[in-house]
């Protein structure tokens, strides 16, 4: 078993002083005043708590399963409370939690769990799910990385209480995903019926995990793509692509890469159009850990105006 960092033990002692006046009676209670001790008589609280994630790596929407193990490893019984705070970019599921072979559906790790008394050699196991925000737009942390922690307390025959504190080594998850960016400009902007008007659509990857892009509505109704006008170039090197059912599928968008797709259009013979508009849309698809993650995406909106010559 892992082993956390050192625990402190620590003597917390109160005074209390009670009072009466003729009808009225009272009562005072001081500040706590917390002495730590060493204490080499062996009946002492000594907890052992380890901490694992089912995962290694993750991504948006994935789920996790958090599994702590807590044992009294000591030589005296203790009343053992859990406490657990997800980091930031993690959502605690709320009625996952379980311990043992039982379910907690009001429990927060967060807020503290009471395992009840361990007795020496005891150990208690909870578990709770929890998820990455499945939000295209959010920004992931590159880890999840958190501990689990215990409060372990004994009283004494003298009445005074024994505290002890241990974490757990940190449990950490890595977290990849892509964050795939379209922006489309457009040359000229205003045409007449017969000109060629060039599309450039610039694709940027600005997160940590490579993804396949494709692309669609490649021009607004009224317009087609010219054929054999259509040509890729990435930043990092030569980029696999197809182009089927009017759109446009880039194989691999690395990290930290940019693939430019360009191409001409022309106005339809019949087209009457006076204004043409429309935006790129299209998804993006990547996989970690076996599970396929497909997520949407659109350029901004754009406009090119056609002038008819005077009859």
């Amino acid at each position: 078993m892992r082993r956390g960092r050192r625990s402190t033990r620590e003597i917390l002692n109160q005074s209390f002083v009670r009072f009466q006046s003729g009808r009225y009676a009272g009562e005072a209670v001081s500040n706590e005043v917390v002495t730590n001790v060493h204490d080499d008589s062996g009946d002492l609280i000594d907890i052992e708590v380890s901490k694992m994630a089912s995962a290694a790596e993750a991504s948006r929407g994935d789920e996790l399963v958090y599994t702590i193990r807590v044992e009294n490893t000591g030589e005296a019984a203790a009343v053992v409370e859990l406490t657990d705070t997800l980091p930031e970019g993690c959502m605690f599921l709320w009625g996952s939690v379980r311990a043992g072979a039982g379910s907690l559906p009001n429990a927060n790790p967060a807020q503290g769990i009471a395992l009840g008394t361990l007795l020496p050699g005891e150990q208690s196991v909870v578990s709770f799910r929890a998820a990455v925000p499945d939000i295209e737009s959010a920004s992931l942390p590159p880890l999840l990385e958190n501990k689990a922690a215990v409060r372990a307390t004994r009283r004494r025959k003298d009445g005074t209480f024994e505290v002890y504190r241990r974490e757990s080594i940190p449990a950490v998850t890595r977290l990849y995903a892509p964050v795939i960016r379209i922006d489309v400009s457009i040359d000229p902007l205003t045409i007449e019926p017969h000109s060629l008007v060039e599309f450039k659509l610039t694709i940027t990857n600005s997160g940590n995990a490579a993804a396949s892009v494709t692309i669609c509505d490649l021009v607004p109704a009224g317009m087609a793509v010219v054929p054999g006008s259509l040509r890729l170039e990435a930043t990092d090197g030569p980029v696999q692509w197809h182009f089927a059912a009017g759109c446009v599928t880039a194989a691999v968008v690395k990290p930290g890469a940019t693939v430019i797709v360009m191409y001409l259009a022309e106005l339809d013979r019949h087209s009457l159009a006076e204004r043409l508009q429309g935006r790129i849309n299209g998804s993006y698809t990547y996989v970690i850990n076996g599970i396929t993650h497909t997520y949407r995406i659109f350029s901004g909106a754009y406009k090119i105006l056609v002038e008819y010559p005077d009859e």
